[in-house]
């Protein structure tokens, strides 16, 4: 009798095996069905759920071009041309040279006895309304020249909404193909990465790099939504490789109020592990390999706090956090008149030359 019962209890369990085997079959058969469909409508529904979230540049875009590197998005459109005007209504022009810095023409290769300074940044180095001449790495470089005559070069890699992350990128690639003697990291920015409108296939972006997707999707509530409670990891995984998945998570920020969803576009995105790890990184390496520098500028500390300093300590590098204490307002503008600008320079050269970072007065460049 016991044999009997143990027969049946094995028949019993593998019946209750088989069926939950088939549940589970059917519920996978139905996902891999609803991914197929899904798919199939995704580009439809970019336009109808994706698009609303990305980051849109929308000044001087005529002087802009999408980048292929998905870490940098976009980049100025190297022997382009672009006009403006400033706050006061006075027009400039804007100079993007064949390298695709702003201002004057350069030389790929250094010239000999010049000492080369390439900063990046965003729109605070790139000089988002003044004129080419009226930035701050064009006054350093006159007042550098002012001491030392035809000595040096800084070279403007400003550009509007340049992030850290995207810095860090575009700065490995100069040290490699343009040997500067020193680099100025200028880090300002704690919004994403900015699309450029007419960005062809900007999903590629996302595919190659998933981490996109936080940009964008940031925690609306964190805790709240049965998205925000998956492991970073499996979350972009599944925004990245699931049709599904970007429906339902996009679904919960669709519900979301618009004023809430734009506040979330000025996200601290200069907080993501991603962007430390980046730039963290790019300035290890870096110094390695040239002399590093990085500058804060005064409007930063107070529009974000310490968003940026696990971005640099802890590396041993020269560090300038520019001070505008008993300054008036003008000097704390992310975009300030050429006075500041000026000021900029001038504090700047004061500091690489009090920590031995440029040749003495008189010396050839190395």
């Amino acid at each position: 009798m016991i044999g009997v019962a143990g027969s049946m209890g094995r028949r019993k369990t593998r019946t209750i095996m088989k069926r939950l085997a088939l549940v589970i079959g059917g519920v996978l058969l139905a996902l891999v069905v609803m991914e197929v469909i899904l798919h199939g409508m995704w580009a439809e529904r970019v336009r109808s759920a994706l698009l609303p979230f990305l980051h849109m540049l929308d000044a001087q875009v005529e002087i802009h071009q999408p980048d292929p590197d998905p870490r940098v998005v976009l980049r100025l459109k190297p022997g382009s041309q672009g006009h403006d005007a400033d706050r006061r209504g006075r027009p400039f022009t804007i100079n993007v040279n064949s390298l695709g810095f702003r201002g004057e023409e350069r030389t790929a290769v250094r010239p000999e006895g010049v000492f080369r300074i390439i900063v990046v940044g965003g729109s605070n180095v790139y000089g988002g309304s003044i004129a080419d001449h009226e930035t701050w790495p064009y006054k350093l470089e006159e007042r550098l020249n002012a001491e030392s005559p035809g000595k040096y070069e800084v070279w403007n890699g400003g550009v509007a909404s340049y992030n850290s992350l995207q810095m860090a990128a575009v700065a490995e690639k100069y040290i490699e193909k343009y040997a500067p003697n020193m680099l100025i990291f200028a880090p300002s920015n704690p919004t994403p990465r900015f699309f450029l409108h007419g960005t062809p296939d900007i999903l590629s972006y996302f595919r190659r790099d998933l981490t996109l997707w936080e940009e964008i999707l940031p925690p609306v509530h964190p805790g709240r939504g049965w998205g925000d409670r998956l492991p970073r990891w499996l979350r972009l995984g599944l925004l990245g490789y699931s049709s599904l998945a970007r429906v339902l998570l996009m679904e919960n920020y669709v519900r979301e109020s618009i004023p809430e969803l734009m506040n979330h576009k000025c996200a601290p995105a200069c907080t993501y592990p991603h962007y430390i790890q980046a730039s963290r990184g790019f300035l290890r390496s870096a110094s390695k390999k040239t002399k590093v520098v990085v500058f804060i500028a005064p409007f930063v500390i107070p529009m974000s706090g310490d968003c940026f300093e696990a971005h640099y300590e802890g590396l041993g590098l020269p560090v300038f956090v520019l001070d505008s204490e008993g300054k008036p307002d003008q000097y704390r503008l992310s975009h300030p008149p050429v006075g500041v600008m000026k000021w900029y320079a001038s504090n700047l050269d004061n500091f690489m030359r009090g920590n031995d970072l440029l040749p003495p007065v008189g010396a050839r460049g190395e």
